[in-house]
């Protein structure tokens, strides 16, 4: 209890004294309807799928893709079939196709948070 007290303390000294400490600036503009901003990127926890949205050309494949890596997670759970508990430590290939899982997520999350820009090999087709 005296965690959760402490806690939330922490927590309302935000949400009533500081509540623009925690969000990006730009939120506070007025929105203008005849103009969008291109720098306006989706929260830190978007921004793999972001980033694999944006980066297939059409829309509907788009929208496959990102359900398809959020699916993913859903089938994590069934696809470990070992009787070894954690099995991680028995297995090099496992251990290393996790840290390859968690260097792609920063690597979307970085992508993702960029500016669009054109490639001159896009323009010449």
């Amino acid at each position: 209890m005296y965690g959760l007290g402490i806690y939330l303390i922490v927590f309302s000294v935000f949400v009533f004294f500081l509540p623009e400490k925690l969000i990006e600036a730009a939120n506070n503009v007025p929105a203008n309807p005849l103009q969008t901003p291109a720098h306006i990127v989706p929260e830190w926890y978007f921004l793999p799928f972001y980033a694999i949205l944006r980066s297939v050309p059409d829309l509907a494949g788009g929208v496959v893709a990102m359900a398809l890596s959020v699916l993913i997670f859903a089938a994590m759970p069934f696809l470990d079939r070992s009787k070894i508990p954690g099995g991680s430590r028995y297995r090099p290939a496992y251990r290393a196709m996790f840290y390859l899982f968690i260097m792609n997520i920063f690597v979307l999350g970085y992508v993702g948070a960029k500016p669009v820009t054109q490639s001159l090999a896009l323009l010449d087709n």
